[in-house]
């Protein structure tokens, strides 16, 4: 659920800066010395690199989640005493 929401936000992100700079490249393209400003295998590698560097970065937190015992976790954060008074108020 994390990786994909962080997942989705990263695609939509690289994106609208792939746009973005495309759109920069072709205002500068002037400037550029033997490269296309529209080279399709620089921004497709750019994207691939940015999009295995959020992955990595995501996957970390991920792994160390899923590590913690959910009750544990829950007793942190006052849920499991909260839940029994509900209990005891059905009662």
């Amino acid at each position: 659920m994390v990786l994909a929401g962080s997942l989705k936000l990263a695609v939509t992100g690289v994106s609208v800066g792939l746009l973005g700079a495309w759109a920069i490249a072709r205002l500068l393209m002037s400037q550029l010395y033997g490269v296309k400003g529209t080279n399709l295998e620089v921004y497709a590698l750019s994207m691939a690199v940015l999009c295995a560097a959020i992955l990595f970065a995501t996957l970390i937190p991920v792994r160390r989640a899923t590590r913690v015992d959910p009750l544990l976790s829950s007793v942190a954060n006052g849920m499991v005493a909260w839940a029994c008074l509900a209990t005891e108020a059905i009662r």
